[in-house]
């Protein structure tokens, strides 16, 4: 895997552990396990979910492997598949909101990111003046 991929999934797991860690905690001083074990659920599945996404597309794009696009597609519909029907079994003890915001938590973790990222370069851009 090239080096920036690995930087983006090694900072994006740093901050989704932060995220959970303090989730954790007020789901824990709310009184509230459920949440915690969904949190968890849908923080472990959206990190194997973003790593297949960025290998997928680092295929597509660096070695023009095309024609895996569907079946990548498809492995992730099944990887999301998991934990909500996990969630069916194990009724008792998740939480079905709390679980689908975390199964997303990477991707969202990382439009953040890439927001920072480019709202810092434009803030310099405006500074020395090549941008009006």
């Amino acid at each position: 895997m090239f080096r920036n991929l690995i930087v983006i999934r090694r900072e994006l797991f740093k901050r989704g552990l932060f995220v959970l860690g303090v989730f954790v905690i007020i789901a824990s001083l709310s009184g509230k396990p459920e949440w915690s074990l969904s949190a968890a659920l849908g923080m472990a599945f959206s990190f194997i979910i973003f790593n297949q996404l960025m290998q997928s597309q680092s295929a597509i794009l660096q070695q023009k492997k095309r024609q895996i696009y569907f079946i990548n597609y498809i492995f992730r519909l099944v990887i999301y598949a998991i934990p909500i029907s996990l969630f069916f079994f194990f009724q008792s003890y998740l939480n079905f909101i709390v679980l689908l915001l975390f199964l997303f938590s990477f991707q969202l973790l990382y439009v953040i990111l890439e927001l920072s990222k480019n709202f810092s370069r434009y803030k310099k851009r405006v500074k020395n003046g090549s941008i009006r």
